[in-house]
């Protein structure tokens, strides 16, 4: 009959252990210290194969069509986990006398809880940028730019800018959050440039907003 064993012969342990065995060379010792190498091997890999991990409950994951129909309320406290992306938005504002240190943190806070109670957004972190040229608190810009919004009444036409401060936002916003956030940039007399930077190719990887990976 075919034999039980490997089509290339003894495997490499079984050739070891079977010389060990008949070798005069080997003593006691060295056939005790071989079986218990074996046995650590053996516990150590079963140990592993008990610990791995069972998968999700998917008893706890909301249904199918809820995911595909998900709707987020605004409120990022009361809305489910998932299907947000990672963003990063990089805002000028703009260098004015009228906006100085405090009155720039109410506006970084009115843009959090925006962020946050409006669009769903979550893990918001919010960091003052210095100049990408010359490292400086004020970012000169590459021209003068005008800044967003509409052209206030007592004005005949928009201020323009030289320089600006630069805010970095990052968080996690659903995908249909973007046009609503985007839409309050372009509507914001304070702004004066943004850019806009996607970090999500794919929700399977870790630190994404997945629920299968709670």
């Amino acid at each position: 009959g075919a034999s039980s064993g490997s089509p290339f012969g003894a495997t490499p342990s079984s050739s070891l252990e079977s010389a060990v065995t008949r070798s005069p060379y080997y003593s006691n010792e060295d056939r005790e210290r071989l079986l218990r190498a074996r046995t650590d091997k053996r516990i150590a890999l079963r140990e592993k194969q008990s610990h791995a991990p069972t998968g999700p409950d998917y008893n706890k994951l909301p249904a199918l069509e809820e995911i595909y129909n998900r709707k987020y309320s605004g409120n990022a406290d009361d809305d489910p986990v998932g299907g947000r992306k990672r963003y990063t938005y990089y805002i000028l504002f703009k260098n004015d006398q009228k906006l100085k240190a405090e009155r720039m943190k109410e506006i970084v806070f009115e843009y959090m809880w925006f962020l946050k109670y409006k669009m769903s957004c979550k893990d918001i972190t919010v960091k003052a940028r210095k100049s990408p040229i010359d490292g400086q608190a004020i970012t000169s810009l590459e021209y003068p730019m005008k800044e967003y919004g509409e052209v206030p009444r007592e004005k005949a036409r928009k201020d323009k800018y030289s320089k600006a401060r630069m805010v970095e936002f990052q968080f996690m916003a659903p995908i249909q959050a973007g046009e609503y956030i985007q839409k309050r940039l372009y509507a914001d007399n304070d702004v004066v440039r943004f850019m806009v930077l996607g970090h999500t190719r794919h929700f399977k990887h870790v630190g994404e907003d997945n629920e299968l990976l709670l």
